[in-house]
């Protein structure tokens, strides 16, 4: 059926006219070609290919051909590669049409990656040389999209020679979309290099994408963001200063999406700077993120944690108290709902002492959310900022765990769930020797299996069933049977159910 039936239907539907039917075959394709045998390859994969790729057939046709030759070129294999659809490429790279040949120039990277470094650089550097110097400014412009999957199959001196000369000659084009191209893939072929192929010369081309400045490209908006996309990638401790001045240049930049990219990689960007220089250079853009747009609040505060965990300890609770100080004025219930699932890992990261007064507050401020959803993502975050205060002194937890414990007693039936639920995330968090849940929950969960109202009693119910009878040093406790067993007598039927019901911990997970 696969030869005969499904891949020749696909490379019907390849060549379909309609535009959704022609990319849902070519995500189909290379999973169907997974499938076939080697030595089955040529006839039944590569032959219907080259079909397409005939005189007589159009020049679409043609393009979808070369396109699924590249993608499929890794499973094709290097001989088939070599053999057959490199000098297809040659052919048609010389086309008179030049859609045919902006689509060769697009699509080499996986051929490359197939055949690897010689055949690259005697076969397909030559074809890849002549379509960055066509007439036709699109062909030219396509070529960028291959200059890093070549450069990362050619060796070091073939990089920094000839694929360097072509990228100078590409950002120095007459076509403004050329050199927009050809910058927007520095970063990338940047990244691909080792250090010492790096020249100063070559990052400064990086750098200036920073400025909007009236130098040849008439940017616009692309390079910017293109520089910012592409900062964590390129950076490093011992070329910081030449990177400094264009970094923090794009973190004032007024387009809401560079700085977005900023925002996103700035825990990136510490960990590869390092203590010292994060300290000196990055705390500012950071504070200056936390007071941004949404979008951009959204990528520091994702990765706040990560961010802060690169700091000194001392620079690290100076962070926390400021973070926290400004996290209380969200007004965006998402952004307070992000905030709720990271505290807990982030408050681990400064002493007790410290995170009692910011962190466990800014707990207790999520707890009394108008949003229910962020109410219920803090239940986590609650547990492992209180398990970490336990370990310190009594003043340390004590304002905490009270808070906690007075929901359990709370004329409001939604806050008595609350501490339902805060109690289940202890439990489950405890390691066999932590004796928080039963010195200061379990007493009174055991009171709210009996509470007035069903929905608690539901709460409590599964908790038994799906936390404390799963967990060996709970089980067995006589408070939690008992509890387990009125709650089965329950006169709700769908507390009883919960009750009695088996419920593993990779179910509930």
């Amino acid at each position: 059926y696969l030869l005969d039936n499904f891949l020749p239907y696909a490379f019907e539907l390849l060549k379909d006219n309609n535009v959704d039917v022609c990319t849902t075959a070519k995500t189909a394709l290379p999973k169907l070609v997974e499938l076939v045998k080697p030595d089955q390859m040529e006839t039944a994969v590569l032959d219907p290919l080259f079909t397409m790729c005939e005189a007589a057939s159009s020049d679409r046709s043609k393009g979808l051909a070369v396109e699924m030759l590249n993608i499929l070129a890794l499973e094709l294999g290097e001989r088939l590669c070599k053999d057959r659809i490199i000098p297809q490429l040659e052919t048609l790279g010389t086309a008179s049409s030049s859609q045919v040949r902006q689509v060769v120039a697009a699509n080499m990277g996986c051929v490359a990656k197939a055949v690897g470094q010689d055949v690259t650089i005697d076969k397909l550097i030559p074809l890849f040389t002549a379509l960055c110097k066509d007439d036709v400014w699109e062909v030219r412009r396509a070529c960028t999209e291959s200059l890093c999957d070549i450069g990362q199959t050619v060796s070091a001196n073939c990089r920094t020679s000839s694929l360097m000369d072509l990228f100078h000659h590409l950002a120095k084009d007459t076509s403004r979309l050329v050199c927009i191209a050809a910058y927007q893939q520095l970063g990338p072929l940047i990244g691909i290099c080792p250090k010492s192929e790096v020249t100063p010369a070559l990052l400064k081309f990086f750098t200036d994408m920073a400025y909007n400045a009236q130098w040849a490209v008439k940017s616009g908006s692309e390079l910017p963001e293109a520089c910012a996309c592409h900062f964590s990638t390129v950076a490093a401790p011992d070329r910081w200063p030449e990177m400094e001045a264009a970094y923090l240049t794009l973190v004032k930049d007024e387009q809401v999406v560079v700085r977005k990219y900023l925002a996103n990689s700035l825990h990136e960007m510490a960990r590869l700077l390092g203590t010292g220089i994060t300290e000196r250079a990055l705390l500012e853009p950071f504070q200056r993120f936390l007071k941004d747009e949404d979008e951009v609040q959204l990528g520091v505060i994702t990765n706040m944690t990560d961010f802060v965990e690169v700091l000194s300890p001392k620079e690290r609770e100076k962070q926390v108290q400021s973070i926290c100080d400004k996290l209380q004025g969200l007004e965006n219930w998402r952004l307070r709902n992000i905030v709720a699932s990271k505290l807990g890992t982030f408050g681990l990261l400064v002493p007790a002492s410290v995170c009692k007064s910011t962190v466990a507050r800014l707990c207790v401020q999520l707890l009394e959310d108008k949003v229910a959803l962020v109410r219920s993502t803090v239940f986590s975050s609650t547990s492992v900022v209180l398990q970490h205060l336990w370990k310190g002194a009594p003043d340390d937890w004590t304002e905490l765990l009270n808070y906690i414990k007075k929901l359990a007693t709370s004329q409001s039936y939604q806050s008595r769930q609350m501490f339902v639920y805060i109690a289940a995330e202890i439990a489950d968090r405890e390691g066999d020797d932590d004796k928080l849940f039963v010195a200061e929950f379990l007493k009174p969960l055991c009171k709210l299996a009996g509470d007035g109202v069903s929905n608690v009693r539901l709460s409590v119910a599964k908790v038994v069933s799906a936390t404390l009878i799963n967990i060996e040093k709970y089980k067995n406790l006589d408070a939690v049977r008992q509890m387990r067993v009125t709650l089965m007598q329950d006169p709700d039927r769908d507390t009883a159910f919960f009750a009695a019901r088996e419920v593993t911990r990779t179910q509930t997970s």
